[in-house]
């Protein structure tokens, strides 16, 4: 029987109007895959956006103001009475969008929060066990070539792309195993069980990114090892309505988009002109070697 796939947005289903034709013909068709969008949504949310109105999987809360809000509900349902948002006390910006003393920038605390309600949801629906690999993303990844099969990137390891680190891991896309996906998604269930433990861990650096805080999860869990990477053949664009809570990008006229990261987008002009086909891709991938 052959794999199932799905696909997860999470966050936000912003810079659909750039992005959607890209993603719709170098992911989804590329390797057959189910769509799921995991988002926040506010009364001015577009239902009709092709996103949300193309997923087979739709899990949606109301966007809250303070993101310590849906953490507190978070810990509601998780059973857990722990002072969490003592937390707050390790600086740096891996907590962004949460409110109160010791407030960090950015929004980096809500990527945390989206992945593990799209674990939340992926357990009470069935998904979990209805699919075998998960790609977890954004939806402001605008793609330049076809995805790489599949069958190239064995599921025994968690693939991401080759870049982006900051010295931990790439947070904006993830290939993970069903083994893996719960290890990949639930850093919120350590923050909110065992703050204690966590603050020890984390209390002795000041510079705390999301990159960091993965690396440091899956490395407690175990599986960085087994962390494998593929070039990246994507980059995250803004359309010119979009805001954003990091960088607002410079515009590129062909394109007619903001490209956020230029880094991300010189690897990603790179990979266009040498993966044009799934033989291209094997040439690569053949020889994946670890890189962690």
């Amino acid at each position: 029987m052959a794999e199932r796939t799905l696909v997860c947005i999470i966050n936000q289903t912003r810079a659909h109007e750039v992005t959607w034709p890209s993603f719709k013909r170098f992911v989804l068709d590329e390797i057959g895959a189910d769509l799921a969008v995991c988002v926040g949504v506010g009364p001015d949310y577009d239902h009709t956006n092709p996103f949300f109105a193309n997923a087979q999987h739709r899990w949606t809360i109301e966007e809250p103001e303070d993101y310590g809000d849906v953490y507190d509900m978070a810990a509601r349902i998780l059973g857990s009475t722990a002072d969490w948002r003592r937390l707050m006390e390790v600086p740096s910006q891996w907590l962004g969008g949460i409110k109160g003393p010791h407030a960090h920038p950015a929004s980096a605390g809500i990527g945390t929060f989206y992945r593990w309600f799209l674990l939340h949801n992926l357990r009470k629906s069935g998904a979990l066990d209805a699919y075998d690999r998960f790609i977890v993303t954004r939806s402001d990844y605008y793609y330049v070539c076809p995805h790489p099969p599949l069958s190239l990137l064995d599921s025994r390891y968690f693939w991401v792309p080759d870049g982006e680190d900051y010295h931990g891991i790439v947070d904006r896309y993830g290939l993970f195993s069903r083994a893996d996906v719960e290890a990949g998604l639930n850093f919120l269930e350590y923050i909110l069980r065992e703050p204690d433990d966590l603050y020890r861990r984390m209390s002795w650096y000041r510079n705390w990114n999301p990159e960091r805080c993965l690396r440091m999860h899956l490395e407690r869990f175990g599986v960085a090892h087994r962390l494998r990477r593929f070039p990246f053949f994507m980059f995250a664009a803004r359309g010119a309505s979009d805001t954003s809570t990091w960088t607002m990008g410079e515009y590129d006229a062909a394109l007619s988009c903001y490209v956020k990261y230029p880094a991300e987008h010189e690897r990603a002009m790179r990979a266009q002109g040498r993966f044009r086909s799934a033989q291209d891709w094997e040439t690569v991938l053949s020889g994946a070697v670890r890189t962690d």
